[in-house]
């Protein structure tokens, strides 16, 4: 699956797909929101949180653009892959 491909499912379809098939990567915070970052099929999903509300996400952002991780890269822990 490709991330337009991803991005062309309902929400449930993508939460679906994310939940058994994604792995979580870092998580941030920006005002008003929580955001939690997966790998998918070799892209990206970030799903976007309101502070108030982990219930329902607001946001799902499907992406393979690499320069898109920059704010989550001092959270990524590669110590088993440089040892």
């Amino acid at each position: 699956m490709k991330n337009h491909e991803f991005d062309a499912l309902a929400q449930d379809q993508k939460m679906n797909i994310l939940w058994k098939e994604g792995n979580y990567i870092a998580d941030r915070k920006i005002p008003n929101y929580t955001i939690v970052l997966y790998e998918l099929f070799c892209f990206y999903v970030e799903v976007w949180y309101e502070d108030n509300n982990f219930n329902e996400i607001d946001i799902l952002c499907a992406f393979s653009n690499t320069d898109q991780l920059e704010p989550y890269l001092e959270k990524i822990d590669i110590s088993d892959v440089i040892s």
